[in-house]
């Protein structure tokens, strides 16, 4: 696994929501499931989350607290899932009827960013620990 790859693939696949998913999806009925998270303003914030993971990929050494706080993000996005699954776990096969694509989104995101939480958790004390080794 190289750290810095792994980065660039999170950046890129929150970006496909903007670029490649969003498209795809009804906007709309996306939205309409999470309007906090998923409506318009919160898909492009998603989308510079990306960017800002892709930015410091190739320094993710250099910036444990920055990674930390990249891990806290996703934590938030998975939490947030969680708490949707739980209270509209019931609505999903009425979604699945009405767009597969939307309610497949929902069905896993917060399985993506969890990972994604234990993957930058994971570099902040790697960084940590390099940090710690060079001043030592």
């Amino acid at each position: 696994m190289n750290p810095q790859r792994t980065i660039i693939l999170i950046g890129l696949v929150n970006l496909t929501l903007l670029g490649f998913l969003t498209p795809l999806l009804d906007g709309e009925l996306l939205a309409a499931q999470d309007p906090l998270f998923f409506s318009w303003p919160g898909v492009l914030i998603i989308a510079l989350w990306g960017l800002a993971y892709m930015a410091a990929a190739p320094v993710w050494q250099q910036l444990p607290g920055l990674m930390l706080v990249f891990a806290a993000e996703k934590l938030l996005f998975d939490v947030r899932w969680i708490v949707w699954m739980t209270e509209n776990r019931d609505r999903l096969p009425a979604l699945f009827e009405e767009d597969v694509m939307v309610a497949l989104f929902y069905s896993g995101y917060g399985v993506w960013d969890g990972a994604c939480a234990l993957f930058f958790l994971f570099l902040f004390f790697r960084a940590r620990q390099a940090g710690a080794a060079a001043t030592a």
